[in-house]
């Protein structure tokens, strides 16, 4: 396991991190260092194992599952989204 992603290289680079992944990378905490044009990808709150330096932190939009629900609408923020998609 690792303690720090550094992200802060040529160009825009990204990452996507949940918390199954992080437990798997890093154990119980992870620090992603990044300039100001990368970004880091985050699903749920992971406020309490991340720790996100110099990149932008965005939320992964993920579709709530609910078949019942005619409504499938997904609504992003300005610039770059990133969509999970679930089983099926």
């Amino acid at each position: 396991s690792f303690e720090t992603i550094d992200l802060d290289g040529n160009g825009a680079n990204y990452v996507i991190i949940d918390a199954a992944t992080l437990a798997a990378l890093a154990g119980s905490a992870l620090t992603i260092a990044g300039g100001s044009d990368d970004i880091v990808f985050t699903e749920n709150d992971l406020s309490g194992s991340l720790t996100v330096t110099g990149a932008t932190t965005k939320s992964v939009i993920t579709d709530d599952a609910d078949v019942s629900s005619a409504d499938d609408t997904l609504t992003g923020t300005a610039g770059i989204d990133a969509i999970k998609s679930g089983a099926g």
